[in-house]
């Protein structure tokens, strides 16, 4: 018996990028005898791309569908989606680094770990980002895995979550708790 041979998607961090790659994935319908089956068993993606591997994960049971929307939040995505730029925004957290600036050597502790507010951000991938539907599709055997990873604004540290079918982790092949 040969071992089944799997194709992953992995899709590389960097805001622009990640519209780029939605590009490709468009291309990539055209030349497709099924645009509907995802080509890919396993997707994985780093910051920008982790939020198209989610997307895509996520209509991996129609993958053409998942493309055009995907495609539809690229288009219609600005600054006002991803972070807050007004002056009371950005006056507040210009104050917590003035206040962190003066007073945080003396008391060893920071609150500031970002330059904007990216509220907005969090907001727009709560809607549009289907993390139910994403494990369904896992849990159902038409994704054989699925691997993100971001950076944590708050930490400044990498996080990564993966989920697999149970019989992957129980197996040793994703050991449990890898990140």
């Amino acid at each position: 018996m040969t071992p089944r041979h799997k194709l992953a998607l992995v899709l590389t961090g960097g805001g622009a990028r990640g519209a780029y790659q939605v590009g490709v994935l468009r291309g990539l319908l055209d030349l497709l005898t099924d645009p509907k089956t995802l080509p890919f068993s396993i997707v994985t993606g780093v910051s920008a791309g982790a939020i198209n591997a989610v997307a895509i994960g996520s209509r991996a049971d129609d993958f053409a569908y998942g493309v055009e929307r995907l495609w539809k939040l690229w288009a219609e995505l600005d600054s006002t989606h991803v972070f807050r730029s007004d002056p009371v925004s950005i006056g507040s957290i210009g104050a917590r680094w003035m206040k962190d600036l003066a007073l945080g050597g003396l008391t060893g502790s920071t609150t500031s770990s970002h330059l904007l507010d990216t509220t907005p951000l969090r907001h727009m991938l709560a809607r549009e980002m289907d993390l139910p539907r994403l494990a369904a599709n896992v849990g159902s055997g038409v994704l054989e895995g699925v691997a993100i990873s971001a950076t944590n604004y708050a930490s400044g540290t990498a996080v990564s979550f993966y989920d697999a079918p149970r019989e992957l982790r129980v197996q040793g092949v994703i050991p449990r708790g890898a990140s």
